[in-house]
């Protein structure tokens, strides 16, 4: 089995999958404590850290198989039950989750460090179940602007509200039926042969559809089942693996960084292109599925907010690259369109109040920014790249919708200020900032290709 000390003792494939894993590499970190594992058998941190590697891969009963190996190996090991605690997690497997946390609290003896630590992750775990959904999730599936535009279609036979890309109409629509073909693409992924450890073909640039409808208009985000969260995850997933995307687990200067390092090693700026695309939109829609299923919205504000920095620090970083090289997520109407989700996102957690309570400057500071970028590029976008629409109607609606989106923003923020500077002490409640003018804003729908 090997004593504690033979198992400290880190080999070089060891110390690049720590590497990697940080990083958010999780394959090829699985892969290098794989070849550890191989050199060095009976060492229970290297099966804890492929436990690790198979939860982000998607690979929960791997994931278990590794953890309970670690425990095994030593029995003693107050981590080898964490791990395998948080495998059940990722399963919702929540009985066995807690029924393990209480064995590694056997195991911690009068180590209260070690106590403490367990009693912090099995909170944390209550505290995820209690914001899973249980049953059938429906999010967001009674857009009323949707069901109003539907019904006036059908009652008004000669009203088409698809033939008309200028309008916010056109946007809510349009938006719904690209989520609604996305989601399509990923109900085919096979989730119970991921489930059982088998491997699963997933294909490429699948995210597009969904975080391009979404950057359309994100209230068309909307699942119908905990399998659309899971197939979801296992798209991004395996999106990650085929472009050895960066994951957002480190900073946004460090994902950067990283993108450089890969460029200096001669690797092409098509794949640098197409990585760093995965990482952008896998991480807004985490970000989305966070703030619109689980329900956290400080969580996903902090995804936004570091999606938008990798898009602002991206686009400052190679501002030589042209259109459509570039790739459409540095696309300055992308990058609004993220900013003013963020926005929303950002006058909901400002409502609730609390430790993530946002104040109302930083809210003003962005909207500023945004109506910067309106003011210096309002059609960045329009004569790089291949539009499925009108040009000319689309780009105004674009101009015209994060225009309208802005000032929406500034005058909410005004009269919560007047709101706040007669009732200093007044709580949460029912105002503009929290129902903004229903104005659609919209994005061309693009390749990262």
């Amino acid at each position: 089995r090997g004593t504690r000390m033979q198992q400290q003792q880190q080999s070089p494939a060891h110390a690049e999958g720590n590497k990697l894993f940080g990083s958010g590499q999780y394959s090829l970190a699985y892969a290098k404590y794989t070849e550890a594992i191989s050199q060095n058998p009976h060492n229970a941190a290297l099966y804890s850290n492929r436990a690790a590697c198979a939860i982000q891969m998607c690979r929960p009963q791997a994931a278990i198989h590794d953890a309970k190996r670690a425990i095994e190996i030593d029995p003693a090991w107050v981590k080898g039950y964490t791990r395998l605690a948080s495998c059940y997690e990722a399963m919702l497997a929540w009985d066995d989750a807690f029924k393990t946390y209480r064995l590694a609290l056997d195991k911690c003896g009068a180590d209260e460090a070690a106590k403490k630590t367990v009693t912090d992750l099995k909170a944390n775990t209550e505290a995820n179940r209690s914001r899973r959904i249980t049953g059938p999730a429906i999010s967001n599936k009674e857009n009323i602007h949707y069901y109003k535009i539907k019904r006036r279609m059908e009652q008004d036979k000669g009203w088409d509200v698809s033939s008309d890309a200028s309008s916010a109409a056109f946007c809510v629509w349009h938006a719904w039926e690209e989520f609604e073909k996305g989601l399509d693409e990923v109900r085919a992924l096979d989730l119970d042969g991921a489930r059982k450890g088998r491997q699963v073909m997933v294909q490429a640039r699948k995210l597009e559809t969904l975080t391009n409808a979404l950057w359309h208009d994100h209230r068309c985000f909307h699942v119908t089942s905990k399998e659309d969260v899971s197939r979801m995850q296992l798209q991004m997933t395996g999106e990650q693996q085929i472009t050895s995307a960066v994951g957002l687990n480190i900073g946004a200067d460090d994902i950067i960084s990283t993108y450089k390092q890969r460029l200096q090693n001669g690797q092409s700026w098509q794949d640098i292109r197409m990585a760093l695309a995965v990482t952008i939109r896998a991480g807004f829609l985490i970000g989305m599925v966070t703030w619109a299923v689980v329900g956290d919205a400080v969580s996903a504000l902090n995804h936004f907010r570091k999606v938008v920095s990798v898009m602002t620090k991206a686009n400052a970083e190679w501002p030589e690259a042209q259109y459509p090289e570039r790739g459409a997520t540095l696309a300055p109407t992308l990058i609004r369109a993220m900013q003013l989700i963020t926005l929303e996102c950002m006058k909901g957690v400002h409502l609730s109040g609390g430790a993530g309570a946002v104040p109302l400057d930083v809210i003003e500071g962005m909207a500023r920014d945004v109506q910067h970028s309106l003011d210096n590029d309002p059609m960045a976008l329009m004569d790089h790249l291949n539009i499925r629409m009108p040009a000319q109607s689309h780009h105004s609606a674009i101009y015209t919708n994060h225009t309208a989106k802005v000032a929406a923003t500034k005058r909410s923020v005004e009269y919560r200020r007047s709101i706040l500077a007669a009732r200093p002490d007044e709580g949460s409640f029912a105002h503009p900032l929290a129902n903004p003018e229903a104005t659609s804003y919209t994005v061309t729908m693009v390749s990262d290709r």
